[in-house]
């Protein structure tokens, strides 16, 4: 049996979240520092505009990002950091034909991930904040991906 797009998507993320936002000096391939490129580099990858959000207003500052296999395709991944160490993660990838919204968690205390699977691609935001902190920064996340590939 084939699992739903949704959890196949936040699996991914977690496992991906899991790896990388525990590295120190490998998390991500390009610095935030060089943001523009970044962006440029994973929206050509990954077949979507993508704008990477700002949440310096939810505590969260861009450590940056790296791009990662997701399926039969590639996803981006953007690590987030506040001031105490506390990572996050958003998952990003352009292959869903699928329609939905969530939040799951693989297992007891690890972390979870706010998703969405909407007009042809797939977001997850991942962390292990509490789940209705975790879930106002996706949504905050969500909105600016949003306007970014509108714009």
């Amino acid at each position: 049996l084939e699992e739903p797009a949704e959890d196949q998507l936040a699996e991914q993320a977690i496992a991906a979240h899991v790896i990388y936002a525990a590295e120190q000096r490998h998390a991500v391939e390009v610095p935030a520092s060089d943001k523009d490129h970044l962006q440029t580099w994973l929206s050509n990858r990954v077949g979507l505009k993508l704008v990477a959000p700002d949440l310096v207003a939810e505590g969260f500052q861009l450590v940056g990002g790296r791009l990662l296999p997701a399926g039969e395709s590639k996803a981006a991944m953007l690590l987030y950091e506040d001031d105490k160490g506390e990572r996050i993660s958003l998952f990003v990838t352009a292959e869903s034909a699928e329609k939905a919204k969530g939040t799951y968690g693989s297992e007891e205390n690890g972390p979870e991930a706010v998703y969405w699977l909407d007009k042809g691609y797939g977001c997850a935001v991942v962390g292990s904040l509490p789940r209705a902190q975790l879930t106002a920064v996706a949504k905050i996340a969500y909105s600016q991906l949003l306007a970014g590939m509108a714009s």
